[in-house]
């Protein structure tokens, strides 16, 4: 009996992968190494980075397609940094422009990573949340709303003086929220590439980062512990020993559970001074956690998590039932 011959779908769907592989398999990458170079890549990222600047409300930056097809050599360090370390007239630009110049360096090797750790320390240190504004008394009494009493002559006046109150009011609030989404992108990336070095000036600036987001009570901390984690179990003696220890010096000083508030995620207020979303966060078991990982790697000794304190079940919860 012969075998039953394979359907025309099937056919034309290996065909298709066949055909992607074969794709993927000759894509071409280039190598800027020159200022020639680096000046014709930078063009399409700076009218990029422009036109986010100039965009209104408050988007998260998106990645264009430039960089997938960029790949960077030793060769390629002298003019990279200058690049990232290059000054535009618009702050949100110019941390856009080296957000993206920075995504290939995830497949780059350890040396080109250590030449360009000056800049990257440079730039993290531009990595900065601001706060929501205090607004003054004058323009929170033009949001308020109207007294029942207020009379009908002036209702449709101080209407007016209201929408164009909030509207300035939201327009400065969405500048700073758009600010610190962007300044959030380009810090996970620095984060996910200064740990990559295995650099003691590198490790130090990461967690001098760590402790100030602590002490800020920022969310971002997590981004941090996020980065160690991923490179915990892989790290040499001497690296995870330096991170064991301040992470350690961390919990010590901040031993217990606090709210953080996430400089990305605004709570806006038409009538009073706007926030940012909070919620408490266990930076201290969640540290702990990260210790335990580079307890391995360091030889050190692991150290005991306190359980979670949630609140008890309720009696027949559905969770407490055995399978």
């Amino acid at each position: 009996m012969r075998p039953p011959k394979p359907s025309l779908p099937l056919v034309a769907a290996i065909a298709f992968a066949l055909a992607a592989a074969g794709a993927a398999a000759k894509k071409q990458y280039a190598t800027p190494v020159s200022a020639e170079d680096f000046e014709k890549l930078l063009q399409p990222l700076a009218e990029q980075a422009e036109a986010y600047a100039k965009q209104g409300g408050d988007p998260a930056p998106t990645p264009g397609k430039e960089m997938a097809s960029i790949q960077y050599s030793v060769q390629s360090g002298a003019q990279l940094a200058k690049a990232l370390q290059a000054r535009h007239k618009d702050p949100l630009a110019e941390m856009h422009i080296a957000w993206q110049l920075l995504q290939p360096l995830s497949m780059a090797g350890d040396e080109l990573l250590v030449r360009l750790r000056p800049a990257m320390v440079e730039l993290l240190g531009r990595c900065e949340y601001q706060p929501m504004p205090d607004w003054p008394a004058s323009i929170l009494q033009t949001l308020a709303p109207d007294r029942k009493d207020t009379p009908k002559n002036l209702v449709e006046l101080r209407r007016q003086r209201r929408e164009a109150a909030l509207a300035q009011k939201r327009n400065a609030e969405r500048a700073i929220v758009k600010h610190n989404r962007m300044a959030q992108a380009l810090e996970q990336t620095l984060k996910s590439l200064l740990v990559l070095m295995g650099d003691e000036k590198a490790d130090q600036a990461l967690l001098a980062r760590f402790r100030s987001e602590v002490q800020m009570k920022w969310t971002t901390y997590a981004h941090t512990l996020q980065a160690i984690r991923g490179q915990a179990v892989r790290m040499k003696k001497e690296q995870a020993k330096v991170y064991y220890d301040a992470l350690l010096d961390v919990v010590r000083e901040h031993p217990k559970p606090r709210e953080h508030a996430d400089p990305t995620r605004p709570a806006y207020s038409d009538t009073g001074n706007s926030t940012f979303e909070t919620r408490p966060h266990d930076v201290p078991a969640e540290t702990l956690k990260v210790v335990n990982l580079l307890a391995t790697s360091a030889r050190e000794p692991a150290v005991i998590v306190a359980p979670d304190k949630r609140p008890p079940r309720k009696p027949g919860d559905p969770r407490d039932r055995r399978r």
